[in-house]
């Protein structure tokens, strides 16, 4: 199972420099096991208002894109979040040395606990991958 993070999702919905390479992955693996979690969705659409507030989106692109990838959420596995998952995250942000933010970290501990490899584009996320223990495949092309 792949657990795809919010940063490959927005590369896939929105026109990024790695968006094609993003929607060749989503494509070559489409008959794996691709989940997301409920921080994801919420993530995305914080994604998406922060790209409208930079200018780089337009409100009514914003809110095609939202209502399409809303559509097509039904087509991951969506796990839930739970205090488990938080708790380990928790966990995981107290590595000082590593040092990710608190999402990640959360996206981490989802993957952890669901024995999932997790699908990025954040190269911190993957760089502090292997001191967590965690399968990770960075996409940046």
């Amino acid at each position: 199972m792949f657990l795809i993070d919010t940063s490959v999702l927005v590369s896939a919905f929105t026109k990024e420099d790695a968006s094609d390479g993003v929607l060749r992955w989503l494509d070559n693996n489409r008959h794996e096991v691709l989940a997301i979690n409920d921080w994801t969705c919420v993530e995305f659409a914080s994604a998406l208002m922060v790209k409208v507030r930079d200018g780089r989106l337009s409100a009514d692109s914003q809110n095609a894109i939202q209502f399409r990838f809303n559509a097509e959420r039904r087509s991951f596995l969506l796990l839930d979040v739970t205090r488990e998952h938080v708790s380990l995250e928790e966990q995981l942000c107290q590595r000082a040395r590593i040092g990710i933010r608190s999402g990640d970290a959360l996206h981490a501990a989802v993957a952890l606990l669901a024995d999932a490899t997790l699908v990025t584009r954040d190269k911190a996320l993957l760089a502090a991958s292997g001191a967590y223990g965690l399968r990770c495949v960075g996409i940046f092309d």
